[in-house]
């Protein structure tokens, strides 16, 4: 299952004359909307899809209900991200490998140098990597009570970005189902652009598990 990886930021503003610190404005937290309000439980995330799983069939993604069990031991949703997983009772799915897949969009005038993404995510089960443009940044997750920090410099293109978050559900006592979730939070996103903007004043931030 994958729960809210984006939440909202801090604020930035404009220091360079040629040059100017710019949000990318179409990454989200997991389980918000497009303002980054929380959506409410048992609803589909707009802006992640789960792209891979084990097995056969098609998953779709939904956030995870607060009506007890997983949440807690989970770390508790937050007004800036919630965990999404599976749109099954508890967010149960077959264990194996999931990918939890977002994309983003870099303007033709980026400098590709100074794009960075950094945030918060945490996983159920472990948390194996995060690929940007399906290349491997090694960011790894602690798991599912707290949410851990990463960061990507590298590996963007102009124009359309993908995001994979990729976690392991195990089985639990040789059962045939689990839960797989992700959540991504408080994740700082901005690049160089050759434009001048006036004022930015919104960051996006992931945060997953």
């Amino acid at each position: 299952m994958i729960v809210g990886l984006f939440a909202a930021g801090a604020f930035l503003a404009a220091t360079v004359s040629t040059a100017h610190a710019v949000v990318i404005s179409d990454l989200y937290n997991t389980g918000v909307d497009g303002a980054g309000t929380p959506l409410g439980g048992g609803v589909d995330d707009p802006h992640y899809a789960i792209f891979a799983q084990p097995g056969a069939g098609s998953l779709v993604d939904s956030t995870v209900p607060v009506d007890g069990f997983p949440i807690p031991p989970w770390v508790a949703n937050d007004a800036n991200s919630r965990w999404i997983g599976p749109a099954t009772a508890d967010a149960v799915g077959p264990p194996g490998g999931y990918i939890y897949r977002t994309s983003f969009t870099l303007p033709v005038d980026v400098d590709l140098s100074t794009v960075l993404i950094t945030g918060l995510w945490g996983t159920d089960d472990p948390g194996l990597d995060i690929l940007i443009n399906t290349a491997s940044t090694s960011n790894t997750s602690s798991g599912f009570g707290s949410l851990t920090a990463f960061s990507i410099t590298s590996g963007f293109v102009v124009g359309a970005n993908t995001l994979d978050f990729v976690l392991h559900m195990r089985g639990v006592g040789g059962r045939p189902d689990a839960r797989s979730n992700v959540r991504a939070e408080d994740a700082a996103t901005d690049f160089q652009s050759s434009v001048l903007f006036q004022e930015i004043i919104h960051l996006s931030r992931p945060c997953c598990k």
